[in-house]
């Protein structure tokens, strides 16, 4: 599916719309959803930074959405929250490599060092439509949870809570269904090994 074609399918799911100029906000509406709520494997991708020295913090990338791996030559790396990260470097109690994100950086308990490999695997928002060709994965293979929230936004719009919340069901469901699916196909095949702390 593409936008246009998401744009005419809202649309003709909207049959009381008196304005179709409102349908790329909708749209645009529906995404900020989406990218609020979901988490699944095809949204993940890889980024990489070179360590400079004596350089904690880096920049996230622009479409962070979520980490799922950090890494510092090959070495996995634990996450922390911003609070137990703070009481950890006070009490200088490890010398191990943490991580935390704070406001749009994610920051190391020490400099990872010159020329140190940074990798990131991790969610990435779901991509803005712009042009009327413009299409996703998310589009591609789940038009239906795209499409019911835009329509959502819709009835939101002309104050139809009931069709709202149905359709905001119907969204929410199908992206848990994608979740669900991801879930299932990431650990569905292998024998659980059980490693000792």
């Amino acid at each position: 599916m593409t936008y246009l074609e998401l744009k005419t399918a809202v649309i003709n799911w909207l049959d009381h719309l008196d304005s179709q100029d409102l349908v790329p906000q909708f749209v645009e509406l529906a995404r900020a959803k989406i990218n609020r709520k979901l988490m699944a494997r095809e949204m993940t991708c890889v980024g990489e930074a070179v360590g400079v020295a004596d350089q904690t913090d880096y920049d996230l990338p622009a479409d962070w959405a979520g980490a799922r791996q950090v890494s510092v030559d090959g070495l996995d790396l634990e996450y922390l929250t911003p609070e137990l990260f703070t009481n950890d470097l006070k009490r200088e109690r490890s010398s191990a490599l943490f991580y935390t994100i704070r406001a749009n950086k994610i920051r190391f308990s020490s400099a990872p060092g010159e020329g140190a490999t940074i990798e990131l695997v991790y969610y990435r928002k779901v991509p803005e439509l712009v042009e009327d060709t413009d299409t996703n994965w998310l589009l591609e293979n789940h038009p239906d949870c795209w499409l019911y929230l835009a329509v959502a936004e819709g009835h939101r719009y002309v104050m139809d809570e009931e069709r709202m919340a149905t359709m905001t069901a119907a969204g929410y469901g199908v992206m848990y269904e994608i979740m669900d699916f991801d879930w299932n196909e990431r650990w569905s095949a292998g024998t659980m090994r059980i490693h000792s702390v």
